[in-house]
């Protein structure tokens, strides 16, 4: 990957920008931490830790407000539940998944780290904003303001960690941002803008070369280039056609509680 974000981890396969996060590939650092999975509960404000070799329950911790999401930290050693209603985060110990003591921070929906782990990106969907923090000290660094992004709140970063593309759910578009400068470059609408259950979840393609976005109201992934989105405007968003390749695509369909396998292009 040419002139990658300085500090990234390196992309060791241009053509697969998940080469280094497969099975039996974790760190010395995380190897020996306990497996665990983190059910954040956004009406009773609770996380379930769950061990996945017994299915069993083994912490419920109350966080209070409206948790949505459980975040890795870019070190691996703390993962994040967010409380967008009380504007905190609590922390877990990813070794031992023991919970510390909440701590504020503006509006989390979602969070996400930079390519470089220098910042941490609360996603302040009801300010529509990004607000940038130092994650060692948790102070705020600047804000990038997206005004026009109603409902902004997943995001991908481009194989050189220097673009962020963030999705509007309740505006039918996405936001690209610059990701060293902190500043939003452009706004892209989808050909059909789905401005209820619209673009959410985001994902880069393996090779780079396409974003894929979840529109529920579309029923459908949204297929944007990505060779090019942070220099210049792509090419018109399409929606996924169906038609036979060796690749599959695993697809959840939240209304019908469904999964579904499909062949993207």
């Amino acid at each position: 990957v040419g002139n990658p974000l300085p500090g990234m981890p390196p992309v060791t396969d241009p053509k697969n920008v998940d080469a280094a996060a497969g099975a039996n590939m974790m760190l010395s650092s995380v190897a020996q931490d306990k497996p665990l999975v983190y059910v954040p509960h956004n009406k009773t404000g609770d996380v379930w830790v769950i061990d996945p070799a017994t299915f069993q329950v083994v912490s419920k911790t109350h966080v209070g407000g409206e948790l949505q999401h459980v975040v890795p930290s870019w070190d691996m050693r703390t993962l994040y539940a967010t409380d967008d209603k009380t504007d905190h985060l609590m922390p877990f110990d990813a070794r031992t998944g023991q919970a510390g003591a909440v701590f504020p921070v503006v509006d989390p929906y979602n969070m996400y780290f930079t390519p470089d782990g220098k910042y941490a990106i609360s996603v302040a969907e009801r300010m529509r904003k990004l607000v940038w923090y130092d994650p060692k000290t948790w102070k705020v660094h600047d804000e990038t303001p997206t005004p026009d992004c109603g409902g902004i709140d997943h995001a991908d970063f481009s194989p050189d960690g220097r673009t962020a593309v963030f999705t509007c759910e309740f505006a039918g578009r996405v936001a690209v941002i610059d990701v060293e400068s902190h500043k939003l470059l452009r706004m892209i609408d989808m050909t059909v803008r789905h401005t209820h259950m619209g673009p959410q979840d985001i994902k880069l393609a393996p090779d780079g070369s396409v974003y894929y976005i979840a529109d529920s109201d579309a029923g459908g992934l949204w297929v944007i280039d990505g060779d090019r989105i942070g220099t210049a405007a792509p090419r018109t968003p399409t929606l996924l056609p169906q038609a036979p390749t060796t690749a599959l695509m695993l697809m959840s369909f939240r209304m019908s509680m469904s999964f579904r396998l499909t062949r993207p292009t």
